[in-house]
């Protein structure tokens, strides 16, 4: 028996016969005090006391006759009366009792002037007891209150379909199932059913009707006939009125797997709303969700043979009110629990890798963007414009919903992944305005399951220049006392080198020591390398005159090579500050056989004695340096440059 709630809050209201017989009553005649035993009654002659003309019924009869129990505590004067529904405490000469652990008032005081515990018959009701009062024969009847069940009814909370016993009273109860047929059965004690009870027809869902009848003496049974087995949960609310409630679970009657394009889908049906757990990983590396209020479907099948990275889900009653769903997976998938839609009556799970890093950080003259994944993954990168964008689809990848990382670097404004569709996640880079036309580089780890992204900070990132320090080696170039040009040609171009890797250019130098190329090999590795630019460095000198200043020179491809020239000799003025002698076009053998872009520039004379000994402090080659990077930063940066690289591509 299931002791859920005990209305004793209700006092017993004594017939008017009682006031009527107090003023006649013979104290010194003896009444007959009756306890409900059963069907019958058992009598006792001495366990009825009057203090003045009020009947007050011996605490010990009482216990006797219920079957319960009372122990006197005599340095507190206090009797506990206990029976297996009640525990009340109570002290001679005192209105205030205990009764369940709570503090009551008593109409009158108990009595021990007999020295026995006696309460008024007024206050039965507070320990679940009522009388009937019989003066002519002096006869009292105790017995327990019985409560009416007077209807049920039915409706539907969140699917789930709700049966409402009420009665007048509160009682106690017990439940249990019966099968063939399906039925919940609650056996509602100390009760009568009301003659306005009516049976409900309810028709939804495994849930039939509602019945009830007298099953016993005091016993109503309410039944629920199912048309399939069927978990459910009870509550009580002791009013008055009471209700007892009874809400059955929604049954999960079917579970699919629908193979998808790139992400299989596992679908849980159900009869009603489905509420569930987020999915969990146990152990053994398998997953499971749980489902509240459900049962599962005797005619449910679960599923044994592998769909795509699913190889098995099954389902289990975890308990009378919890389905379990349980799937084993593949590798590094995981279920992806997708938003319900309107009914509810749903669970979808999308069977899908995740991300599971994304990480920036800086590396030499670019900004990395590094995203793992928890498997194999057919990574595919494109580039939009307007605004300036590099995306990664993951086909099969779970993005984890939308989020955003901010970078904030010169190339890289910020990092947002998302779902872009049912079964493709997508990382997208917003870049920096002015990084339009600056490279990117997407690079796939050997197992698949992580993809780099470096996009450039600057418009030499990922370029592949070609450095030639003129002369080397035997040929010295012009000298001009300890000063000899190669050597002044192989410091400038070493030091822009440094710049150049700084920036995260691919540089190819054709010297990089003294020694001696020959100048027809040098085209040769131009146009085996195919670099973006081809740029060779010297130092001027002429005889008997003294000229000074800075000139590049341009042949082949023009307009291409033209405009190389044109932004490498104005940075380069820039910075050094010697005399502009122009850009100019002249058939050196470099120039005209090379077939990239290729300029070559005289940085200044050795012959001039002013501009000999610029060239000889290390801080002036440096400058020289950083203005061969600024005007190769120019170019690489220009419309003329992005079209030959369209047509470089092209061929």
């Amino acid at each position: 028996m299931r002791h859920i709630a005990s209305c004793l809050i209700a006092p017993i209201l004594v017939i008017v016969a009682l006031v009527c017989f107090a003023g006649c009553v013979d104290a010194g005649e003896p009444w007959l005090l009756r306890i409900e035993q059963g069907e019958g009654f058992a009598e006792t002659k001495d366990g009825i006391v009057f203090v003045g003309n009020e009947p007050f019924v011996m605490m010990r009869s009482l216990a006797a006759g219920f079957r319960g129990n009372l122990t006197w505590i005599e340095p507190t004067k206090e009797s506990v009366f206990t029976t297996d529904r009640v525990v009340a405490v109570f002290k001679a000469g005192q209105k205030s009792a205990h009764i369940n652990g709570q503090s009551v008032e008593l109409s009158a005081p108990p009595d021990l002037s007999t020295g026995r515990m006696a309460i008024s018959i007024n206050d039965l009701g507070l320990i679940g007891l009522k009388a009937n009062v019989d003066s002519d024969a002096k006869v009292i009847e105790v017995s327990y209150q019985r409560s009416s069940v007077t209807s049920a009814s039915w409706s539907v909370e969140d699917g789930r379909v709700a049966i409402i016993v009420e009665a007048d009273y509160g009682f106690e109860y017990s439940d249990f199932v019966l099968i063939q047929p399906d039925r919940v059965v609650v056996d509602i004690h100390d009760s009568v059913l009301s003659p306005s009870f009516e049976e409900c027809a309810v028709s939804c869902g495994a849930v039939e009707r509602v019945r009830a009848a007298m099953n016993r003496p005091g016993v109503v049974r309410v039944v629920v006939d199912l048309n399939a087995p069927l978990g459910y949960s009870i509550s009580l609310e002791p009013g008055p009125p009471a209700q007892l409630v009874i809400r059955f679970n929604i049954r999960i009657s079917e579970m699919l797997v629908d193979p998808g394009i790139s992400i299989p889908r596992l679908i849980v049906k159900g009869d009603g709303p489905i509420s569930c757990t987020a999915p969990a990983r146990d152990e053994d590396g398998f997953w499971h969700t749980n489902i509240t209020g459900a049962t599962i479907a005797g005619s449910l099948t679960n599923i044994t043979g592998e769909i795509g990275a699913v190889d098995w889900v099954k389902a289990s009653q975890l308990d009378v009110g919890t389905a379990r769903i349980e799937l084993g997976l593949k590798e590094g998938y995981s279920p992806i629990l997708r938003p319900p839609g309107s009914d509810r009556s749903e669970l979808v799970f999308d069977i899908a890798l995740t991300v599971s890093e994304i990480k920036i950080y800086d590396e030499q003259g670019c900004t990395v963007t590094r995203i793992a994944t928890s498997g194999p993954v057919e990574f595919k990168s494109f580039r939009l414009p307007d605004p300036e964008r590099v995306g990664v689809d993951l086909p099969g990848v779970w993005a984890g919903g939308c989020g955003s990382l901010s970078v904030g670097s010169t190339g890289v404004q910020q990092v947002r992944f998302a779902q872009y569709t049912a079964d493709i996640g997508r990382v997208v880079l917003d870049l920096s305005p002015q990084a339009a036309r600056w490279a990117h580089s997407v690079q796939v780890s050997a197992d698949k399951t992580e993809v780099t992204i470096r996009v450039g900070n600057s418009p030499i990132y990922g370029r592949t220049v070609m450095l030639d320090p003129g002369h080397g080696g035997s040929d010295p170039g012009t000298v001009h006392g300890d000063l000899f040009e190669k050597d002044i040609n192989l410091d400038i171009a070493l030091r822009t080198k440094d710049l150049l890797l700084e920036a995260g250019a691919i540089v190819v130098m054709t010297r990089e020591d003294d020694s001696a190329i020959p100048p027809a090999d040098r085209p040769v590795m131009a146009n085996e390398m195919k670099p973006d630019v081809f740029l060779s460095i010297h130092c001027n000198s002429v005889l008997n005159v003294f000229p000074c200043g800075t000139e590049t020179y341009y042949y082949n491809m023009v307009p291409y090579s033209q405009e190389l020239a044109t932004q490498v000799h104005s940075c380069l003025l820039k910075e050094i500050m010697l005399v502009d002698r122009k850009v100019r076009r002249k058939d050196y053998y470099v120039l005209r056989v090379t077939n990239v872009p290729a300029v070559l520039v005289e940085v200044g004379y050795l012959s001039n004695e002013e501009e000999n000994g610029k060239l000889r402090q290390p801080e002036f080659r440096q400058k020289a340096a950083q203005g061969l990077i600024n005007g190769l930063a120019a170019y690489l940066d220009s419309d003329i440059f992005a079209k030959w690289r369209e047509e470089a591509k092209s061929k």
